[in-house]
């Protein structure tokens, strides 16, 4: 009769059996905590984590998305017969996001928005690395190929050194 050695093969029953539960639970958890965090609510610093139109390249692949109230998707806003700016609801379709652009002249500061259509909380406001040089965007925010995006301007004199002077109006761009 042969000897054999019997701790190079001797396992602990069911080790196989802990060790493929472990992974499958993780398989099916790991996923879930990726997208709970992908959905997680814009704050007004950062959206869903979309970013900046401009530095992302996202504007790159945009179009002016198309409104009830204005039919070419553009909002001129008026002071009396001189045009303050106009404003633009935009959507990449490669990247999938959507953002409110507003393009302004001199002698008046916009101060856009944009949110989910019928869902509050979720305001995004003028991003950080927007110029301010006649030309705004708020944060994008992101997954917006079957959601629609609503988009409006707070539109102000400035007080001659750049500040925020008199009220001239808000300006209501529409949902796309």
């Amino acid at each position: 009769m042969k000897h054999m050695n019997l701790t190079a093969t001797v396992r602990r029953p069911g080790t196989s059996v802990i060790r493929w539960t472990v992974l499958s639970i993780l398989a099916l958890i790991i996923p879930c905590v990726v997208a709970a965090v992908s959905a997680i609510p814009a704050t007004a610093s950062g959206g869903t984590g979309a970013g900046d139109p401009d530095r992302s390249g996202c504007d790159a692949t945009a179009y002016t998305l198309k409104t009830a109230q204005a039919p070419n998707g553009v909002l001129t806003m008026r002071d009396g017969q001189k045009i303050a700016g106009y404003a633009y609801l935009r959507y990449s379709v490669a990247c999938q996001t959507e953002w409110l652009t507003v393009t302004y002249n001199n002698g008046y500061i916009p101060s856009p928005s944009f949110w989910l259509q019928n869902q509050s909380g979720t305001d995004l406001y003028v991003s950080d690395f927007a110029p301010w040089q006649g030309k705004v965007w708020t944060w994008m925010w992101g997954g917006m190929r079957d959601r629609a995006g609503c988009g409006g301007v707070q539109m102000y004199h400035t007080d001659g050194i750049g500040s925020y002077g008199a009220y001239l109006g808000w300006y209501y761009v529409g949902c796309a």
